[in-house]
């Protein structure tokens, strides 16, 4: 399951779920019906992305044992310095560690199908097909695309503006809509003839350009865990014919890029401060470059298990600012 790094699944939900509530807060709704529907479609939110990160890190995890490439992960951590792999090291057979993606799949499924018919908005079971087959073919399949060089941009796109976008979108829309079937007899009978309600919904009421720019943050905090991940792995990628982007770059390109990702990171969380109060200014301003230089100090010692941490840490540490500007 990868504990550590399943902040990246969480953080871009709590970001999107700050979002949608600065648009929330303007509507005129009873506060019981707004708030519960709130924090339902939040966790259903969560049940989605933590549930695909999941299954992806099952999937990984059978793909690459089955192909051979994490044959150097098969030792115990504390010899090798890199977290064993289940198929790698026999402690589970291929099949089980599929069906447990499967199972994860098949969950965050459903609390997708559950997003979509809140929201009303049913083109969300083509878009998380999409984050399955991506999730799948990032090293599964006859041609992963994780083996050349695109995982970065998959992190990205997936981890950072789909997540957050998302999630904004399908709890903004879901407390909108619930809302309305909660209004007089009179406003629901107009309802019922809109089943898909989009007459009635604002159009506003979905994604905003704040939304966005703390998507893109999300999402480079996400391919920092990534290229961590494969800069720790670099040399047995390469033995393995596993041709990642740190792989094509080398490990010095790699590492200059990882700087560049830190810096925009930490550059664009200004400009999401300059929207809030001036603490949370300062505050990002305090705590975010802390955690990206930890993560780089960490990475030039060649010590990844830190760096991981790091990098988790500096997408909890956006989130929890978020939420903090919110309660305060």
């Amino acid at each position: 399951m990868r504990p550590r790094t399943l902040p990246v699944g969480i953080a871009p939900v709590i970001v999107g779920a700050c979002a949608a509530w600065r648009e929330i807060r303007m509507l005129d709704a009873p506060a019981p019906c707004l708030m519960g529907w709130f924090f339902a479609a939040t966790a259903i939110c969560l049940g989605v992305s933590v549930g695909l990160q999941i299954a992806a890190n099952f999937a990984n995890d059978y793909s690459d044992g089955i192909r051979g490439t994490d044959t150097a992960r098969s030792g115990d951590e504390s010899a090798t310095g890199k977290p064993r792999r289940m198929v790698a090291s026999g402690l589970m057979g291929p099949r089980r560690v599929l069906m447990c993606a499967a199972v994860f799949a098949v969950a965050a499924c459903a609390c997708g199908a559950v997003a979509a018919w809140w929201s009303q908005a049913w083109w969300l079971i083509a878009f998380g097909v999409a984050c399955l087959l991506a999730g799948w073919f990032y090293v599964g399949g006859k041609h992963p695309y994780g083996y050349h060089g695109w995982g970065e941009v998959f992190v990205f796109l997936f981890f950072g503006l789909a997540a957050t976008a998302g999630s904004q979108y399908v709890i903004a829309r879901t407390v909108m809509v619930r809302s309305l079937l909660a209004a007089p007899v009179s406003r629901v009978y107009m309802l019922s003839m809109w089943p898909s309600l989009g007459p009635v919904v604002p159009a506003s009421w979905g994604t905003t350009w704040l939304g966005w720019l703390s998507a893109t943050v999300v999402g480079l905090n996400a391919v920092a865990v990534l290229m961590v991940n494969n800069l720790r792995d670099v040399d047995d990628d390469r033995v393995g014919g596993k041709r990642t982007l740190e792989v094509i770059l080398g490990w010095l390109r790699s590492w200059d890029l990882l700087i560049g990702i830190c810096a925009v990171a930490t550059i664009m969380s200004f400009e999401v401060a300059s929207y809030e109060a001036w603490w949370w200014g300062l505050a990002a301003g305090l705590l975010l470059p802390a955690a990206q230089a930890w993560l780089l100090v960490s990475v030039k010692q060649g010590d990844y298990r830190s760096a991981l941490a790091a990098a988790s840490h500096a997408a909890l540490v956006f989130a929890a600012l978020d939420v903090l500007w919110i309660i305060v």
